[in-house]
């Protein structure tokens, strides 16, 4: 397994591997944390509030609320599955009203519908801009997507 993808958390470096598991270390190299996301994991992306993992072979976007120490609580985590690969997904904590302790997501990835390979070809292959926001206390609240 390889490194795919890193970020940036107040409690070290969250580090992605394909298998699918997150580990923060901190900044001797002590792992501090770790958690089975989902497998073949393409980016992650952290707030102040929550890591977010995409992964792209179990279709899933991941939200890890931080605990006080800026560690994810694997426990409290939020996802969101779709029918297709995802190849990446980025956040940011939302603002504006209703936004208080929220994240937005935004993922890209492909297929809205199940693959049809009737009549000796693919359809439904079409890249999607994936929006969502994620509440602590509801998961996931708002979803829309938009194809490209």
């Amino acid at each position: 397994s390889g490194v795919t993808a890193l970020a940036r958390v107040d409690g070290g470096l969250a580090a992605a591997s394909v298998d699918g598991d997150v580990v923060v270390v901190d900044d001797k190299g002590v792992e501090r944390w770790r958690c089975a996301v989902g497998r073949g994991l393409v980016s992650l992306s952290a707030t102040k509030t929550a890591l977010v993992a995409a992964s792209s072979l179990d279709h899933l976007v991941v939200v890890l609320p931080l605990d006080a120490r800026g560690l994810p609580d694997c426990a409290a985590a939020s996802s969101a599955r779709f029918r297709g690969p995802l190849f990446r997904a980025i956040a940011r904590d939302a603002s504006g009203a209703g936004g208080a302790g929220a994240v937005d997501v935004y993922a890209s990835g492909v297929e809205d519908k199940d693959l049809d390979r009737s009549e000796g070809g693919f359809r439904n292959i079409d890249s999607f801009l994936f929006a969502l926001r994620f509440t602590r206390a509801g998961g996931l609240v708002r979803r829309f997507d938009h194809p490209l």
